[in-house]
């Protein structure tokens, strides 16, 4: 038996554009998938996870990001016997958090270890297998997800290359909207409107901002990073991917004083984060106004094997 645990991700900066190539921001945070594989004797992958079980073939299509994490560690280890995952996770689901992302890299992992336990998987298998498993869930995902849970830390990322930042942990409030979001359908009405100039525009005013984020990061500024989190909700907003439970929960935020809030991964509903002095009083303020909120801390470890 091996367990394998990944963190979640907040995108702080570049949404959207980070899918045409340009660069984004992200953050591992401290709420974590974990995956527990068991050899089977039997040829089949048995996925327990929320009190349900699925079972598939060791190959064959499928619409499950974990069975095809495992489907692909398996051949990759030329398993013959199946396997058991048991998944457990703390990443809320469908909130732009990169839970799917966080179990795929989990699952990877373990099923590599269990198959292989003489040889340490590497970053860049697990990564690889994650991100085929992801384009279940997203279709063409950019590999921000998978590359943030794998590295972790925070990292400056341009679609197939991430570069980590030596930069401070942060305190971080999420508050969720309680909107379920839909990253692939988000995405692609934003893809539908590219043609645009104004949304062209809006695009690469964003990318301007996240290179300028970098350096606010690497400095450490807060009221630097707010301000930039802040703008980089304006062109969001223009590119039509926020909303109105985004927008109220943006306010309660600057309300009460953060530095900066904006929305964090697709929109459309999901998660927004705020940066504060006082994350304590944010959190507050949003649990006051009905919605779950809680702290996070950035900048957090990577994939990694559970005793």
């Amino acid at each position: 038996m091996i367990k394998a645990s990944a963190p979640g991700k907040l995108i702080l900066f570049g949404e959207h554009i980070v899918v045409y190539g340009e660069p984004a921001i992200a953050t591992a945070i401290d709420k974590r998938a974990y995956a527990t594989a068991t050899e089977l004797e039997g040829r089949k992958i048995v996925v327990i996870s929320n009190g349900e079980t699925i079972e598939a073939d060791l190959t064959g299509k499928t619409e499950s990001p974990v069975v095809k994490a495992a489907q692909v560690a398996l051949q990759k280890t030329n398993a013959t016997k199946g396997v058991q995952i048991e998944i457990n996770s703390e990443i809320p689901v469908a909130a732009g958090l990169g839970s799917s992302a966080s179990v795929s890299v989990a699952t990877a992992a373990a099923v590599l270890k269990l198959f292989s336990p003489e040889n340490e998987p590497s970053k860049f298998e697990i990564l690889e297998i994650a991100h085929e498993a992801e384009k279940i869930a997203h279709g063409n995902p950019s590999g921000i997800d998978t590359a943030v849970s794998v590295f972790g830390g925070t990292i400056f990322y341009r679609k197939g290359d991430a570069e980590g930042l030596g930069s401070s942990e942060m305190q971080i409030v999420v508050g969720n909207t309680g909107v379920p979001r839909n990253t692939k359908a988000v995405v692609e009405n934003v893809k539908s409107r590219v043609e645009d100039p104004r949304v062209s525009y809006n695009l690469f005013t964003i990318s301007s901002i996240v290179k300028k984020a970098r350096d606010a990061l690497l400095k450490g500024s807060i009221s630097d990073i707010g301000f930039l989190m802040d703008r980089n909700q304006e062109y969001l907003r223009a590119l039509g991917v926020s909303s109105l439970e985004i927008e109220s929960m943006i306010k309660i935020a600057k309300d009460r004083g953060a530095a900066g809030a904006k929305l964090t991964g697709a929109g459309g509903g999901g998660c927004i984060i705020a940066l504060s002095n006082k994350p304590e009083v944010v959190k507050k303020a949003f649990s006051d106004a009905g919605f779950d909120a809680f702290i996070v801390r950035t900048n957090q470890e990577g994939v990694r094997y559970e005793q």
